[in-house]
């Protein structure tokens, strides 16, 4: 089935077709450059220049419950060996809540789902992905990078996802990328 949104065709396939009004072309685009146009596409960075030995960086997700669902992508960057745990269902309560941007500097739009800090204080819930990346050996270091691309996850809603990237090296220079976009599923 084919949707019509202001000059947006959306396919079946999650692809947009843009109609350029003016020479009459049609233009495609991904399903996520459209949600940066409608200002429903949001980014969230932190970074560590310092991370210690088993020291970790950690975010939580909470997501709404509506039907307005996150599809994420994430990046994580460890200059040495670096893990990445997710969890689902945590139960921490959240600490003090991050900063998050709209990608389209001009909408006033604000998410629903909500990036905080952890308080670490209760179960880290049902771990759903664990990688491990870069190198760390007699003082030869290799960095490394995780990135999900290609890899949407559409997250539960009403739910509390942890993020922990743990430094696996001293002195490891981290950073976390978290991407989104917010739309009205019909699963």
């Amino acid at each position: 089935m084919t949707e019509l949104r202001k000059n947006y065709i959306i396919g079946p396939s999650g692809n947009i077709a843009n109609v350029n009004l003016v020479t009459n072309e049609l233009e495609v685009a991904h399903r996520g450059l459209c949600e940066v146009y409608e200002g429903r596409y949001f980014t969230h960075t932190a970074s560590d220049s310092d991370l210690d030995t088993d020291a970790t960086l950690e975010r939580l997700i909470i997501t709404p419950d509506t039907t307005r669902w996150s599809h994420l992508f994430g990046s994580i960057v460890g200059a040495s060996h670096t893990r990445l745990t997710i969890f689902e269902d945590c139960t921490h309560t959240s600490g003090v809540q991050q900063n998050v941007v709209n990608n389209n500097r001009n909408s006033v739009n604000v998410p629903g789902t909500i990036v905080t800090l952890s308080n670490n204080d209760n179960s880290d819930g049902n771990l759903i992905f664990t990688v491990e990346f870069g190198a760390a050996t007699n003082k030869v270091i290799g960095g490394g990078q995780s990135r999900s691309d290609g890899s949407e996850w559409i997250l539960k809603q009403n739910s509390t996802y942890l993020f922990r990237i743990t430094s696996l090296a001293d002195d490891n220079v981290v950073s976390l990328i978290l991407a989104w976009y917010e739309r009205i599923d019909n699963a």
